[in-house]
């Protein structure tokens, strides 16, 4: 990966001034397996920061073995904890995306972590994501079962299916930003900002899009970063009303030559 050093701080090449949101006393570190440490704490801040979304809160709330199941299918097998609780080697499974974190420089601990996958890199844990998915549904009850994958899944795929009609492309020549959180303790200090913006720097070098899910609640931080809103679908979650998916994008100048285009 070019733009970020694995273990070591920011190099001078990659870093910015205080109005970018980069920070004399953080790390920006790519991580490829994750020590125990950075895993519990970056499985911590996901179960905490996804709770704050209502679809998702709605249905895995008391469920945190689905949960966790739930989140591996997206971030792979190397963040497993009961594989390396049996010593195995956890760099020989398959990398599922791409990890940035930003540490602290005192304390080593993580402040914010995004997850995405990159259009130029093959992926090869499809095996287990299928795995994870059944497994993790296996634990909701039949109601919850029903509504994820009639409800959810299908808006979820509707708005990607959209995103690829609209653009004349297929989703996959695009960075696709999986998860994106911050230690609730860090709040409205720019982190996420700041990881953001270097996937957007990236996306600006090598012209492939960017593009993510999210809710009403988060639209604003993500147009702060330049992405634009794309589309929009209602999630009945019954008593509780209902809450929008929106899909968010930005195509950097010039995306169109990258991304083959279907005319």
């Amino acid at each position: 990966m070019e733009n970020i050093p694995e273990t070591n701080t920011v190099s001078d090449s990659n870093t910015t001034n205080p109005d970018d949101n980069t920070y004399d006393d953080m790390i920006l570190q790519n991580i490829e397996t994750p020590t125990v440490q950075e895993r519990t704490e970056i499985m911590s801040m996901l179960s905490e920061g996804m709770n704050e979304v209502p679809y998702h809160r709605y249905a895995y709330r008391n469920h945190a073995e689905s949960e966790r199941l739930y989140f591996l299918a997206s971030i792979g097998p190397r963040y497993d904890k009961r594989y390396a609780d049996a010593n195995l080697d956890m760099s020989q499974f398959p990398k599922a995306c791409e990890t940035w974190a930003l540490k602290s420089k005192s304390d080593g601990r993580i402040k914010s972590v995004m997850f995405f996958s990159d259009p130029r890199k093959t992926y090869s844990d499809d095996e287990y994501e299928d795995l994870y998915e059944a497994r993790s549904q296996n634990h909701l009850s039949f109601d919850t079962y029903k509504w994820w994958n009639e409800t959810v899944v299908p808006t979820a795929i509707e708005l990607g299916d959209n995103l690829e009609e609209d653009l004349g492309t297929d989703i996959s020549k695009m960075f696709h930003v999986t998860f994106l959180t911050t230690d609730r303790s860090c709040r409205s200090k720019g982190y996420g900002k700041t990881l953001l913006s270097k996937l957007i720097d990236m996306s600006d070098e090598s012209k492939y899009p960017v593009w993510l899910d999210t809710t009403d609640r988060t639209t604003r931080f993500y147009e702060k970063a330049k992405l634009r809103e794309h589309g929009r679908k209602e999630v009945n979650m019954g008593k509780e009303g209902s809450i929008p998916i929106v899909t968010m994008r930005y195509l950097p100048e010039g995306w169109q030559d990258v991304a083959g285009v279907k005319t």
